[in-house]
């Protein structure tokens, strides 16, 4: 089988647009070839964005097919409680901190992936606050403790769990499937072919939630929202680091792909960054 090149590949997909399609990507590429300066407007943004979703329709076949083929019932998965003391000191986990993006084989385990998960964003106390006598505090801070953040892992190695896409569940610290399945390829193409996503055991998503957060800060709120998410990110990068496990920003990603790959709606909850997790 020849494979082909991505140029070839993008021009079979334009030759597959109907009418319709094909001239929105007429307009589209019009619109941003014609501006006289090389600076992009965000409305030139959000067009570079529809040529993205034209050129991978795929991505929209490959989610149905996730959803006909692979998607299970919510599925709860308690996390173990009893977390293990490392060697690593405070000071030599700030040194050491890197962006580690190989990865050996083997799984990790499911109380690796708890530990992590509750350093990262797990509810580490609780108050009175806005009427609730016992409002949950995460590891993370979060503007006006709001936490518009949610916290989403895709399992692709992890001893005793199944890979899938899981959200994680912060009062309970448990994990709910959303659907179950390996879909690390479709994931790689949607992060702009970054094969370390696939070698990964895990990979967290971190999804906005603006409503939480729009309501009290206007639009200000997507500046914390971002904030936020920079938070939570330390957080697993320092906890990989406690754990001897490797962490790295993803940031570089088709958005409507990689919406499509999970099952969001970008107009309820959008993702902000994914972050890979493995043995190093």
């Amino acid at each position: 089988m020849i494979k082909m090149s991505l140029q070839d590949q993008l021009i079979q997909q334009i030759k597959q647009l109907d009418k319709k399609q094909a001239e929105e990507l007429q307009f589209y590429l019009r619109e941003i070839t014609q501006q006289d300066t090389d600076e992009y407007s965000p409305q030139n943004f959000l067009y570079l964005q529809k040529l993205t979703s034209l050129c991978l329709r795929d991505f929209y076949t490959l989610d149905q097919q996730l959803r006909t083929n692979i998607r299970a019932g919510k599925k709860h998965v308690s996390l173990p409680r009893e977390f293990t003391e490392t060697n690593n000191s405070f000071p030599n986990i700030i040194e050491r901190r890197r962006s580690r993006r190989e990865y050996q084989t083997q799984p990790i385990s499911l109380p690796q992936l708890s530990e992590l998960l509750y350093y990262t964003y797990g509810a580490t106390g609780k108050i009175s606050l806005r009427g609730y006598r016992n409002y949950i505090l995460r590891s993370a801070p979060s503007a006006g403790a709001l936490y518009p953040i949610n916290l989403s892992v895709i399992v692709n190695s992890v001893d005793t769990l199944s890979p899938g896409f899981y959200r994680y569940k912060v009062k309970e610290h448990a994990l709910e499937s959303i659907f179950l399945g390996d879909i690390r390829s479709p994931l790689v193409q949607a992060g702009l072919g970054q094969q370390f996503m696939a070698t990964a055991a895990v990979v967290l998503v971190l999804s906005a939630v603006p409503e939480r957060i729009i309501p009290r800060y206007g639009i200000r709120g997507y500046r914390y929202i971002y904030l936020d998410a920079g938070h939570i990110a330390q957080n697993a990068y320092l906890a990989a680091e406690y754990l001897n496990l490797g962490a790295c920003d993803i940031g570089a990603f088709y958005d409507d792909a990689v919406h499509s790959v999970l099952g969001f709606d970008p107009e309820k909850e959008f993702v902000v960054l994914m972050i890979t997790i493995g043995r190093v």
